[in-house]
């Protein structure tokens, strides 16, 4: 993750501030409790900077960061609301303490380089289909079977006699069965029907548990294959073109990338850019889908299904913005 938030501060001569851009690489897909429609995290965000800051016109303004891998803390945890509040709120909080700090100068240079990179686009959906159907033939060829044998090699429970045996085994792992005085005075007599109850059970719970996991495993695999065949059925061929902006306003550096970049891109950025202040703003002048990081490709990722780029996009985009950005003076 990118824990840093780039800050633009602009203030009208007369005194107060007109406006404040901020660059933060997050997800903001969380909502609200009642399911409402709402500006997300940037939207509590710019609310506690506008509020906070001198004049009660100023700004406040979202640019995403580098967001492809990044997902807010808790997104699926379903025991509470979403804390999209409390995480734009935080967000806001830590861009107006830095705003109200920033040493203002008078440095008004603007520059603006533009120009037209192609970007490799992949070329092995037809690979990645063939491999996708391999996995669910073997996945299928798992919940064959005859009798007994149809839920998957030969799992005998439903989901009614499943859930209640799990807790047992759950709550008491010791003596799942019955109470534990049952088991004591099996031992006196010499039995041991309950713990070869228990030992047959568990191996049914374990059996009925793979059965669920290659189930969602399927769902995720026919998902994919959905999301390829759609790519192959469009046809489209040759390198993607792409818009790539650098802007530089005083010393805040900002670059462009017309998608969903991975985290580790704008790190690269920034660390290799000679200017402090350099911060790179995706989903900016089009729209090309997800952009993984090379080492993403081929470890069954939702973004890998997606992306429309070949792996050697990165390097090459990478080149050029920093190509870009050494033009500036």
């Amino acid at each position: 993750m990118d824990p840093e938030i780039g800050i633009l501060r602009v203030d009208r001569v007369e005194g107060g501030t007109l406006a404040v851009l901020y660059n933060f690489a997050c997800h903001p897909y969380g909502g609200v409790p009642d399911g409402g429609v709402t500006a997300d995290l940037p939207g509590f965000a710019s609310h506690v900077v506008e509020n906070g800051l001198s004049g009660d016109d100023t700004v406040a303004l979202f640019l995403q960061g580098a967001d492809g891998d990044i997902t807010p803390i808790r997104y699926k945890d379903w025991d509470a609301p979403p804390h999209t509040e409390q995480l734009g709120t935080m967000l806001g909080l830590s861009v107006l303490d830095a705003a109200r700090q920033a040493v203002m100068t008078d440095d008004s240079r603007l520059q603006v380089l533009t120009e037209t990179v192609e970007l490799p686009r992949r070329t092995d959906l037809e690979q990645c289909l063939a491999a996708l159907e391999a996995q669910q033939e073997e996945i299928l060829q798992f919940f064959t079977g005859v009798g007994c044998g149809t839920h998957g090699r030969d799992t005998s429970l439903n989901f009614k006699t499943f859930l209640p045996l799990y807790l047992k085994h759950v709550m008491d792992p010791n003596f799942p069965s019955y109470s534990s005085y049952l088991y004591v005075q099996e031992e006196k007599i010499g039995r041991d029907d309950l713990q070869h109850l228990d030992a047959e059970n568990k191996q049914r719970i374990g059996k009925y548990l793979e059965s669920i996991h290659n189930m969602e495993r399927l769902i995720r695999i026919r998902n994919r294959r959905q999301l390829i065949q759609r790519q192959i059925e469009k046809g489209e061929e040759g390198p993607l073109q792409t818009e790539v902006q650098v802007i530089r306003i005083g010393d805040f550096v900002l670059v462009s990338f017309p998608g969903e970049a991975f985290c580790e891109v704008g790190l690269n950025i920034k660390q290799q850019s000679p200017f402090e202040f350099t911060f790179l703003a995706p989903h900016s002048n089009g729209r090309i889908g997800y952009a993984p990081t090379a080492d993403a490709y081929g470890r069954d990722a939702y973004e890998d299904t997606l992306t429309r780029l070949a792996p050697e996009w990165q390097a090459m985009y990478e080149k050029k913005a920093l190509e870009m950005i050494g033009k500036l003076r």
